[in-house]
């Protein structure tokens, strides 16, 4: 069962932003909506490489342009083989954030909200 099959969604549901023109080139290919392209980023991207991008993405999300973040990447497994993996990047699943602790975690109140912290941290971030 493919990921889309698993959400219960069409290609026409999905906006595909493609970092890297391997990965916009076989979303094309597929028939996906690829809405936005940032090629010529290096195989281990840089701070720099990726602000712009976070900038776009995060605020996107914000302006409810999207409901949802996936991100989706070949992982190297071995000479022989890659896989995909997938992972939720937006909203943040709050149920995973202590899922690999064994410790207590404890509830904070926080002054500014966690909300305002991440708009502070990535779309404050200095532009080059």
């Amino acid at each position: 069962m493919s990921e889309l099959e698993a959400r219960n969604l069409s290609k026409d549901d999905v906006v595909i932003l493609a970092v890297g023109g391997n990965g916009a080139d076989f979303f094309k290919k597929r028939g996906f909506n690829v809405a936005y392209e940032y090629r010529g980023v290096s195989d281990v991207p840089d701070f720099m490489e990726v602000r712009d991008i976070v900038r776009m993405v995060t605020s996107m999300y914000d302006n409810e342009v999207y409901d949802e973040l996936v991100i989706a990447y070949q992982h190297f497994a071995s000479r022989i083989s890659n896989e995909i993996e997938m992972e939720q990047i937006l909203p943040v699943d709050t149920t995973k954030l202590n899922a690999d602790s064994n410790e207590m975690s404890a509830e904070y109140d926080m002054n500014p909200s966690p909300e305002k912290i991440w708009k502070r941290s990535c779309l404050n971030m200095p532009k080059a």
